[in-house]
């Protein structure tokens, strides 16, 4: 019987170190293709503190929705000195919601001052992307706070008995739709600063 050499290498580990070999070298051209990804500290503290905001605002516009199944109620009921109570809650949330929607605001210029900073393309693109779908939140709650005001005016006009073409019930959904929109563009923000942090890992 032939007598194998003290360096043979059995067939399985020859595999494992062809395995092994890919991995490294997927890792080492991942590092080349990020080009060394890493973050600077003013955009990670800036994209906390936006996380932050952003949630809150969140938080605020989606305990509207409570608020706006109330008014419906109310409308269909024609309760309108209810209603209008209502709606005037739903302002001061309006205002809250515009207040941090200042502060995010301010949050969103530190990141994207700090966006040539961040080192490795793919990490870069996911920053610049969270920027600009909180951007496009911050647009939605434009388009939010109009309806809100326009959905208090409707319900006003009704209390006082004039006339009015708009629907209590079509402002309702717009404004649930913002709400939707204002949730999503989180939430798509957030992924891209997960898909960040991954990166640069």
């Amino acid at each position: 019987m032939e007598h194998r050499s003290k360096f043979y290498i059995s067939r399985r580990t020859k595999l494992l170190i062809v395995f092994f070999g890919v991995v490294v070298v997927s890792y080492s051209l991942t590092r080349i293709m990020n080009g060394s990804a890493s973050i600077p500290t003013e955009f990670q503290e800036a994209r906390e503190q936006g996380a932050i905001i952003a949630q809150n605002i969140v938080s605020l516009s989606n305990d509207s929705s409570k608020i706006l199944k109330r008014i419906s109620e109310l409308d269909k009921e024609k309760r309108y000195i209810e209603a209008v109570a209502e709606a005037k809650k739903m302002l001061e949330k309006s205002a809250a919601v515009r207040n941090e929607a200042v502060k995010l605001a301010a949050e969103l210029e530190k990141m994207t001052k700090a966006l040539d900073s961040i080192k490795g393309g793919k990490a870069k693109n996911a920053a610049l992307e969270s920027i600009t779908n909180w951007v496009a939140l911050m647009n939605r709650l434009v388009d939010y706070s109009a309806s809100l005001s326009r959905l208090s005016e409707v319900l006003q006009a009704r209390f006082e008995n004039r006339p009015t073409d708009q629907q209590v019930g079509v402002l309702i959904e717009q404004v649930n739709a913002e709400i939707r929109s204002i949730n999503n563009f989180n939430e798509q923000a957030r992924q891209a600063i997960r898909r960040m942090d991954f990166l640069v890992r």
